[in-house]
């Protein structure tokens, strides 16, 4: 569908909030505005998107560079490189149906399994778990925040804020590189991240009048709650 007047102030008003919301707690800019926009103008999701949410990462991530926690990044980038390696052969086999009830199904059951109290342990082999499943999610549908920001969700607001931002830094030229091996990331796409960058921008720098509202307890309640519009998102679209 073509982008006319209307639509390019809707894609910015989109943009704006998911900025603005992502700037606050690390991730989200994908999550919340890859399923509406793929429903409007599904030209920009996923690769314009992407490249959009990596020039996001940066600026989170270089403001809150000392709460990184370096010791996850590792282990998480590597399972996101075979996630997205993976993701690459699965987008011409995987049907869309199956992809959406598995995980639609398994992001439910994480955030269920959170709420009555299962915490985790942040080690080598549950990093790698998580960083492969966001990597292949991220570069399916450009939804991969939701398995690590569980994983890491009982972190300091500002560590898990940071933490996310470096992972997406690094990891969101893999997913790129898995879109562009499948050829869905060329010129055009390139052109249309365009579309979303005026809103993104202004959303970011709204957001920093926010952090300071949003304690640990407020940041892991946020995480819960997108990690559950994510689950029924996907589950929806069997429908």
């Amino acid at each position: 569908m073509p982008l006319d007047t209307i639509g390019l102030v809707l894609c910015l008003l989109i943009s704006f909030v998911a900025a603005a919301i992502h700037g606050v707690i690390g991730f989200g800019f994908n999550f919340l505005a890859a399923p509406i926009l793929i429903l409007m103008y599904p030209q920009l999701v996923p690769a314009p998107i992407i490249i959009d949410s990596t020039i996001l990462a940066c600026m989170v991530g270089w403001n809150a560079r000392k709460d990184i926690e370096r010791s996850v990044l590792p282990w998480s980038v590597a399972g996101c490189a075979l996630g997205a390696f993976l993701a690459a052969f699965a987008i011409t086999l995987l049907s869309g149906r199956l992809y959406d009830a598995l995980f639609g199904s398994t992001l439910l059951l994480a955030v269920i399994l959170s709420l009555l109290g299962w915490r985790p342990n942040v080690n080598a082999t549950s990093t790698l778990a998580a960083g492969g499943i966001s990597g292949f999610m991220g570069t399916i549908t450009s939804i991969g925040g939701p398995p690590i920001a569980l994983l890491f969700q009982h972190m300091p607001a500002a560590k898990l804020r940071g933490t996310i931002s470096a992972y997406f830094l690094i990891t969101s030229p893999l997913a790129l590189a898995a879109l562009y091996v499948a050829g869905r990331l060329g010129w055009a796409e390139l052109k249309l991240s365009v579309v979303l960058l005026p809103g993104m921008l202004l959303g970011y720098a709204c957001s920093r009048f926010l952090v300071p509202f949003l304690d640990q307890q407020a940041t892991r309640i946020v995480v819960l709650v997108i990690s559950t519009l994510g689950g029924l998102i996907l589950l929806a679209r069997l429908w």
